[in-house]
């Protein structure tokens, strides 16, 4: 299994951090240490690795089994590494009611994704902050003076976009009756309906899911965007109706997310149901056997109302393992961001699940598994995704009753997980021997010594940790600091690894500084001397 590999790859991949550290570990002190993960992430060949491929056929067998054996009327999944489709195929029928019944759903066909709809909510709400429309940290009054919640608890009563984006606001999970997914209620009906309920639990008491807090979020960033575009409509921002009839042109939260993050993206998703909307969308099945309606959900919208396909998750997912812009794609938003956005927020009590923004994350064999799922009638949906391998799945059960949580896309990415490690662990680009490598080897005090080993790495045992050099840093974009030129300290050797609790992933590892530039990337001769976490040392020979 993944798991199994990524405890095999458990080598030189961090570097005891203080001395007194070092002295447990030399003691005989055990620390769980960090699984190596690949960093290079080159494009897959055509056709793919057989691994690869037969892990594909593995997931096709088992889908195949998985659909008859549920008598899941139809299902589509696709696979994503990177920027690349991997595999996409359907299973049954996109609509049994056809004459003849027709054939099995497409990635183009539309389909409810349901929660996933917050993954989307949440990124417009990082985009907006980053244009200085918003702050995640906003009292949602400032932006909706109309809401209002009674709050029984000697605590703050703030209400903040954070909160809301992360489950963590208290408030209610659903808008009680009639106003629950029901677009026949006004805006003001469902503000006058909160102003009459409490508040569940006290803000960041613990994770509580609420589709209230992320339709309250959208409706937010819709109310700034109409502040932040247009002129004011009236002397009070309290009627949200009102506000909006006096500009028709301030565009819904539906609007914003398809014209900031849809279409940028290439993704032909939308919020409308329209005939023509209807006439795209593969057909789901409710629990009783009937053929599933599809309406609009009103003010909710923003918890659960968009369509999408499984192309277009596709690119959700490519999105989300982008750091900038790819060839002849646009990034709505910063690589940055897109890590925060996938970031984790509050850990859950069994000590392995945590929930973000809203992601959530299952750890298991040293990596987070980040997944959302979505269900509405008829419809039961699954994104699931490894950061660490850029590595994702989108799956869509047409009907809501089925007995496996994440739609199987779990045991399908363990299977993939495996075969994608396995492939990108023989990928990885070979060493390179840093340039002015000749110029750093020599003896230093402190008993640090530096050198180029048979294997042809530079090396170093650096006040008595022993260590590896790498350039990773790219001068022509970050040219060198004063200091002195830079390189990443990695460790080598038994007894270096501390655990992730001190090297998270393996990865969070220092630089080393060598001292006695001439000029911008030029010694001259020999560096002088290195500066290492907080230390110095000057060179001997």
């Amino acid at each position: 299994t993944i798991s199994e590999q990524l405890l095999m790859m458990r080598g030189s991949v961090a570097v005891a951090l203080a001395a007194g550290l070092s002295a447990a570990a030399a003691q005989g002190d055990s620390y769980t240490p960090c699984p190596r993960l690949p960093t290079s992430f080159p494009r897959l060949p055509t056709p793919l690795p057989t691994a690869i491929s037969d892990a594909i056929s593995s997931v096709d067998t088992f889908l195949k089994t998985v659909v008859t054996a549920e008598s899941i009327s139809g299902f589509v999944a696709t696979i994503v590494y990177d920027q690349q489709t991997l595999w996409t195929k359907g299973y049954g029928s996109s609509d049994p009611w056809a004459t003849p019944a027709a054939g099995p759903p497409t990635g183009q066909h539309l389909l409810r994704i349901a929660s996933i709809t917050k993954t989307f909510t949440s990124m417009l709400a990082f985009l907006m902050r980053d244009s200085g429309v918003v702050g995640l940290d906003d009292d949602v009054r400032s932006h909706l003076p109309a809401f209002g919640i009674r709050h029984p608890y000697a605590t703050t009563n703030l209400t903040t976009l954070r909160q809301l984006a992360s489950h963590t606001s208290g408030l209610p999970r659903d808008l009680g009756y009639p106003c629950g997914f029901d677009p026949s209620c006004a805006d003001d009906d469902v503000y006058a309906m909160l102003q009459k309920v409490y508040r569940v639990l006290p803000p960041y008491a613990r994770f509580h899911y609420s589709n209230v807090g992320f339709a309250l979020l959208g409706r937010a960033l819709e109310a700034a965007a109409a502040a932040a575009t247009a002129a004011p409509a009236t002397s009070s921002a309290s009627n949200t109706t009102q506000a909006r009839t006096a500009r028709p042109s301030v565009p819904r939260f539906e609007e914003l997310v398809e014209t900031l993050l849809l279409r940028p993206l290439r993704m032909n998703g939308t919020f409308e149901i329209t005939p023509a909307t209807l006439a795209r969308m593969a057909v789901g099945r409710n629990s009783d056997g009937s053929r599933a309606t599809v309406s609009a959900l009103g003010w909710e919208a923003p918890a659960g109302g968009l369509l999408a396909s499984a192309d277009d998750m596709a690119e959700w997912l490519k999105f989300h393992f982008r750091t900038e812009a790819a060839a002849g794609k646009t990034q709505p938003v910063g690589g940055t961001t897109v890590t925060e956005a996938l970031a984790s927020q509050t850990v859950l009590r069994d000590g392995s699940s945590a929930v973000g923004l809203p992601w959530e994350y299952k750890f298991s064999g040293g990596i987070w598994t980040k997944s959302k799922q979505g269900e509405l009638p008829g419809f039961r949906s699954s994104i699931t995704l490894v950061s660490e391998l850029k590595l994702g799945i989108f799956v869509s059960a047409l009907q809501s009753d089925v007995s496996e949580d994440s739609v199987w896309a779990v045991p399908m990415m363990d299977t993939l997980g495996s075969a994608v490690l396995s492939t990108l662990t023989t990928l990885q680009p070979a060493y390179v021997l840093p340039r002015h490598s000749a110029q750093f080897v020599g003896a230093y005090h402190f008993n640090s010594t530096v050198f180029v080993s048979v294997a042809g790495v530079l090396e170093g045992y650096i006040f008595g940790q022993h260590l590896n050099f790498t350039e990773v840093l790219d001068y022509s974009v970050s040219p060198t600091v004063p200091v002195g030129l830079a390189l990443r300290a990695e460790p080598v050797g038994p007894g270096s690894n501390p655990g992730c609790r001190w090297l998270d992933d393996g990865a969070d590892l220092e630089l080393i500084y060598f001292t006695g530039l001439v000029s911008n990337n030029d010694f001259g001769s020999n560096s002088t001397g290195f500066q290492f976490m907080g230390s110095a040392a000057e060179r001997v020979v």
